[in-house]
C-alpha cells in the first residue's frame, strides 16, 4: 500500500458514514475510527466476491483463513485486521477497486490501527499478510467462491481449502451476520489473543501508530 495522492491526502473531503454502533467514521481528522466490535460486526455481514460466491462466505470468516496461514502472533494481528477498512467502503472487487479507494483504504488502515494503538506494520510483514491473502483466495475459489475465477487461478491449494471449509461448518451465516454471533465474538476474542502475544514479543502495539505500509 502507499500513500501517495495529492501530496496532502487529509485536506481532501472523503465523506463518512456511521459505524454499527453510531460512531462517524472517516478518513478524515475530525471523523471517529470503528471499535474492534464495528469492525467485527461489518466484516461478519459483507459477504467475498460481491456475493457471486457459491456459498455465502463473509470477510470476517476470511480474516481468520489468512490469520491462520500465518505464523506469528504480530502477522496474525495485521492478518485479522487487513481488511478492516471494508466495514467504511465495502469489499470491492479488484477490478472495480479504483485508485482513490486505495488510498482511502490506506488513510483508513492506519487510522484503525492508530486507535487500537497498534503500530503500522513493516514492508515484510505486510508482504507476508498478503501472500496468505492470495492463498486464502485460492483456497476460497476452488471451495465457497467463484466458479468463474477458477480459469484464472488453476493451481489449487488444499491446505487453504481446508481451511475454509472447516470456518463454513463452524460458522453458519446466522453465527457470522448477528452482533451476538459466535463468528463476531471469535473475531473479537482473536483481537486480544492476538494483541497480547503482539505486545509480549515485539513493540507492535504503540501510542504512535508506527511505521508506513508500504
Amino acid at each position: 500500500m502507499s500513500l501517495e495522492i495529492d501530496k496532502n491526502p487529509n485536506a481532501r473531503n472523503w465523506g463518512y458514514i456511521y459505524s454499527y454502533s453510531g460512531r462517524c467514521i472517516g478518513p478524515d481528522d475530525q471523523y471517529d475510527s470503528p471499535s474492534i466490535q464495528d469492525i467485527a460486526v461489518s466484516l461478519g455481514r459483507i459477504c467475498r466476491y460481491a456475493g457471486s460466491c457459491v456459498r455465502f462466505f463473509p470477510v470476517l470468516l476470511h480474516s481468520f483463513v489468512v490469520a491462520d496461514l500465518v505464523s506469528d502472533h504480530t502477522n496474525k494481528l495485521y492478518a485479522l485486521l487487513h481488511d478492516a477498512t471494508e466495514c467504511l467502503v465495502g469489499d470491492i472487487p479488484r477490478g472495480f477497486k479504483t485508485d482513490e479507494i486505495s488510498v482511502v483504504e490506506d488513510i483508513m488502515l492506519k487510522k484503525i490501527l492508530k486507535s487500537l494503538s497498534i503500530a503500522s506494520p513493516l514492508a515484510s510483514q505486510w508482504e507476508v499478510v498478503k501472500r496468505a491473502d492470495n492463498q486464502a483466495l485460492i483456497g476460497e475459489i476452488w471451495s465457497v467462491g467463484n466458479v468463474g475465477l477458477r480459469a484464472y487461478y488453476q493451481g489449487r491449494d488444499m491446505a487453504a481449502e481446508e481451511i475454509v471449509l472447516k470456518y463454513v461448518q463452524q460458522y453458519p451465516p446466522q453465527e457470522c451476520i448477528q452482533p451476538d454471533g459466535l463468528a463476531v465474538i471469535e473475531f473479537v476474542r482473536r483481537f486480544r489473543e492476538y494483541s497480547t502475544g503482539a505486545t509480549a514479543k515485539s513493540s507492535v502495539v504503540s501510542e504512535a501508530g508506527g511505521a508506513s505500509i508500504a
